[in-house]
């Protein structure tokens, strides 16, 4: 009888770990995936890529957020990647989460738009995954 207890505990154990490690744990890359902080209207001004290289001066030190296909990731430890719309090329640097996800994936970034060696980078404080 103490065995039948033990294993019926075991096998409920067992199915309420896999149970709630599937409902805890998000997919690692996939839609409506979010990094850093969630991207609400609060988050900055919704900004497209040639807008913010044509006046970079009007966005400099303000949030902002911009969407676009990844270019590059960074392989040593997913701190930056790159923002691209065929044109336009965007660094967006994350100092409070990394990321690994796949070069083409469409994306939603907020953060502070910042200059450095004269070209602009985004200062990332959130990440969503559009596709």
């Amino acid at each position: 009888m103490l065995k039948k207890r033990f294993l019926l505990f075991s096998v409920i154990g067992m199915l309420l770990t896999v149970g709630l490690t599937l409902v805890l744990i998000p997919p690692a890359e996939g839609k409506g995936r979010v990094y850093g902080k969630q991207i609400d209207q609060n988050s900055g001004k919704a900004v497209d890529l040639p807008a913010l290289f044509s006046k970079t001066t009007e966005y400099f030190e303000k949030n902002i957020v911009v969407e676009g296909r990844i270019g590059q990731v960074c392989q040593t430890s997913g701190c930056w990647i790159t923002l691209s719309d065929g044109a336009n090329q965007l660094l967006v640097q994350f100092y409070d989460f990394t990321v690994r996800l796949s070069p083409g994936t469409l994306v939603k970034v907020s953060g502070q738009l910042r200059v450095r060696n004269r070209a602009p980078y985004l200062a990332a404080q959130g990440l969503e995954v559009l596709s």
